[in-house]
């Protein structure tokens, strides 16, 4: 069932849905092609930093456009999603449990009445699946068949089901007492966190040099909270009030688009936004701040492309009048 107030936005939206999710696909294989079945290190990518970063985003971007893109065109939707879970799956990374879900969400935007049962059934799954990130992390070969050969002999294991539970309070957990642990880091310099925010590439910014130690180990780097923190709590507080007003600004300048662009904009600076806040508490702030340069940029774009969204607009009212043409033959 879907929603007659949102369905001719949808319907006209289709092609930047598919761009969208084809985009993510490609851009995923393309960081992960040589390491993606069989990989000697954990999280190795081919390409520039800032590329791995970028694909890093447009895997829950990605799930989002094709939960979109499911209400036209649901195989090349359901392919997109699969595919992107099974790169996440063999970077070893957490976003994989949340696909599902993301999803849903995109199909919601898209104008498609989603079930209750069907949300539910996707928070199960990330429940579930929240440990096999932490299970492949651990092992001695990396990549989509170490660890598929990893996780089916672990999830068959009795005590796999029991430990969910803890694996979620760890994740959830070790927010507060990261932020505790980094804050009393006291080699973390001024100098540091301007590499950290610096947008250009991380040779260039400097992050290369300090990256190893801006980490508690290898799976766990500082908080962004926990780095600003360390400077004490009014920097802190100034880093937050700073980052809530660019947000604001960016979702309210995208709000007042009146286009057929504004739908999927806005849905990517909210999706990036709350990704902002969850990465804050766990992980640094060169990763937060890579996503809040996407979302000043998408701002800048949408303002940029205010003139030609007309055309776009036009272009999808022709794609439906061909395919109604067909339908009926005429």
């Amino acid at each position: 069932m879907k929603s007659p107030q949102t369905q001719e936005s949808a319907t006209k939206l289709t092609n930047v849905w598919f761009g969208l999710a084809l985009f993510a696909v490609a851009l995923l294989y393309f960081v992960k092609a040589p390491y993606l079945l069989v990989a000697p290190e954990y999280l190795m990518t081919q390409g520039p930093a800032a590329l791995a970063s970028v694909a890093t985003i447009m895997g829950p971007l990605g799930a989002l456009a094709a939960g979109a893109l499911s209400q036209r065109r649901p195989m090349v939707a359901g392919l997109c999603g699969i595919a992107i879970m099974v790169v996440l799956f063999a970077g070893a990374t957490r976003v994989f449990s949340a696909i599902p879900l993301m999803f849903l969400v995109g199909r919601t935007v898209a104008g498609v009445v989603t079930s209750k049962v069907h949300y539910l059934a996707a928070l199960v799954f990330a429940y579930a699946t929240l440990p096999i990130p932490l299970i492949s992390r651990s092992q001695a070969s990396h990549g989509l068949l170490p660890y598929a050969a990893a996780v089916s002999q672990a999830v068959t294991q009795p005590d796999y089901l029991s430990g969910i539970g803890r694996t979620f309070g760890e994740n959830i957990g070790m927010t507060v007492p990261l932020l505790i642990f980094v804050s009393k880091v006291h080699t973390i310099e001024a100098d540091d966190m301007i590499a950290s925010i610096n947008p250009m590439p991380a040779d260039i910014a400097g992050w290369s040099g300090i990256m190893e130690k801006m980490r508690v180990h290898s799976f766990i780097p500082y908080s962004t909270l926990g780095e600003w923190a360390s400077f004490g709590s009014g920097v802190l507080l100034a880093f937050i009030i700073g980052w809530t007003v660019i947000v604001r600004v960016c979702i309210s300048s995208i709000s007042r688009n009146p286009g057929i662009l504004r739908l999927p904009l806005l849905m990517l600076t909210i999706a990036l936004s709350s990704l902002i806040v969850l990465e804050m508490g766990q992980y640094n702030t060169r990763a937060v701040a890579r996503l809040v340069d996407l979302l000043i940029l998408i701002s800048l774009a949408d303002l940029a492309t205010r003139r030609i969204q007309p055309a776009i607009e036009n272009l999808g009212k022709n794609r439906t009048r061909d395919d109604l043409d067909l339908a009926t033959g005429s």
